[in-house]
């Protein structure tokens, strides 16, 4: 059987069968009428770019887009590292940062003390850096693939097979 279709002989190249196995194209051998010759850059640049996106997708579910944002989560966790060594009393003032976050609790769920915001505000840094490393690994060994691949469809087998982690 020939198999002109990226897509579909990436999905055969996938599939565990006895009786069928694919072969790549023979270097400079005759491209048939009504298939063209693809740029395997042009491709292997559009997936990592897709790769990429994804990978920002991904992240996007935990946080909130934005480098003022991403500045915040950045402040408010070093405020948190500071407060959680501190001894007591912690000053709200030497945590404005923390202070916002206690003040927004404070309208929603009551009181929370500024020790245990900063607890929160580290658990919910842990879990997010677990889910980012997981997602760096995952979008780095699929780039390192698409970067290797000889052909299209393994290009194409790359992206197919990427498994993405699930949201903690």
């Amino acid at each position: 059987m020939r198999c002109f279709d990226d897509t579909l002989a990436s999905e055969i190249r996938q599939t565990k069968c006895k009786a069928v196995s694919v072969i790549d194209r023979p270097e400079g051998a005759p491209v048939f009428a009504g298939t063209t010759e693809t740029d395997l850059e042009a491709v292997k640049t559009a997936a990592c770019a897709a790769i990429d996106a994804e990978a920002e997708r991904r992240r996007m579910l935990a946080l909130t887009p934005g480098a003022g944002q991403a500045l915040e989560y950045q402040y408010t966790a070093e405020e948190a590292a500071r407060a959680v060594a501190a001894p007591e009393p912690l000053a709200q003032s030497a945590y404005p940062f923390l202070a916002a976050e206690q003040t927004a609790l404070r309208a929603t769920i009551g009181e929370v003390p500024l020790r245990d915001v900063a607890v929160a505000v580290l658990a919910d840094r842990a879990a997010w850096m677990a889910y980012g490393a997981a997602i760096k690994a995952v979008r780095r060994q699929a780039k390192l693939l698409v970067r290797a691949a000889a052909d299209p469809a393994a290009v194409a087998g790359v992206v197919a097979g990427i498994a993405w982690p699930e949201k903690l």
